[in-house]
């Protein structure tokens, strides 16, 4: 039975204006990507026309679902080194990120750094139905 006096909000920034962090395995899928993605922006109330981009660790630029994110959302992939993101403060960082990738944040310090603004979401981890990890989080620009 539907609820008619429920309501949903959704947030609106501007087009644009976000800019997704996001760290995953080595062949995760696009399914699991993009179900990340949508449960973090709808966890948020955040619109997805407002993405200006996403934004990672240099180590993931060819990762082909990410790829092809990108590319069905028309967002531009920006990349970071790790020595890059390693310089970026971030709420929660992971000693085990920083042994593997020489930074201990991903998701966060990318979504900062590419937005130079703040942190609207922090991480939040999911496994694909392979169990690869999707990392992602949400910086304001």
């Amino acid at each position: 039975m539907a609820n008619w006096g429920a309501k949903t909000v959704i947030h609106r920034p501007a087009v644009g204006s976000l800019w997704v962090g996001l760290g995953c395995g080595r062949g995760t899928s696009l399914a699991g990507m993009e179900a990340a993605l949508t449960a973090v922006l709808s966890s948020a109330g955040l619109a997805r026309e407002a993405i200006a981009g996403i934004a990672t660790v240099d180590r993931k630029g060819d990762e082909v679902a990410l790829l092809q994110l990108c590319a069905q959302g028309g967002y531009p992939l920006v990349t970071f080194t790790p020595e890059e993101l390693a310089a970026i403060p971030v709420p929660t960082p992971a000693k085990i990120v920083a042994a593997t990738l020489g930074t201990p944040s991903v998701a966060e310090a990318a979504a900062l750094k590419a937005s130079g603004g703040k942190l609207l979401v922090p991480k939040q981890v999911f496994r694909d139905l392979q169990g690869s990890a999707v990392t992602v989080a949400i910086a304001l620009g």
